[in-house]
């Protein structure tokens, strides 16, 4: 055992860890070697992950570009809302047609944020499963270079 001491706190015993001890070694347990098919199949999924990643970051990018215009909307409908004169009634009711229009587009703003929030779920479900699937896997150097050659040949 190695004994510690500082001035600041009472003198401590130190006991190296198993885990040190385990790593010096080798490994406490072997990782799964993966079949050629369980390989293709996490890299495939891993593929379609990478492109379903793209699409999800793209309709988030657009709902927010949505988001934004609509809060634009709202600005200028409400300063036009504050300089309104209250007392001609056709200037009353054509504002309020703007208003009933903006909630239509924020009722459907909405409802596209829901659906997105959806994938978005959907998504992060579906990288946890690939990880947890693919994540520990062991390959072999020869199933790697059939996979990819096989890849290359699509």
């Amino acid at each position: 055992m190695l004994k510690l001491s500082s001035p600041f706190a009472p003198p401590r015993r130190c006991v190296l860890l198993v885990g040190l001890i385990i790593c010096a070694h080798g490994s406490a347990y072997a990782a799964k070697t993966a079949t050629r098919d369980e390989y293709r199949n996490c890299v495939n999924t891993g593929e379609a992950l990478k492109l379903a990643r793209k699409q999800v970051d793209q309709e988030q990018a657009d709902l927010k570009r949505q988001k934004m215009a609509f809060i634009k909307q709202q600005d200028v409908i409400a300063s036009e809302g504050a300089a309104l004169d209250a007392t001609d009634q056709a200037k009353v009711d054509a504002h309020n047609l703007k208003i009933d229009d903006a909630n239509k587009v924020g009722a459907a703003f909405n409802a596209a944020n829901d659906q997105g929030n959806e994938r978005q779920a959907k998504f992060n479900a579906d990288a946890d499963r690939h990880n947890k699937a693919c994540g520990s896997l062991a390959v072999t150097v020869g199933d790697k270079a059939a996979v990819k050659k096989e890849l290359e040949k699509k």
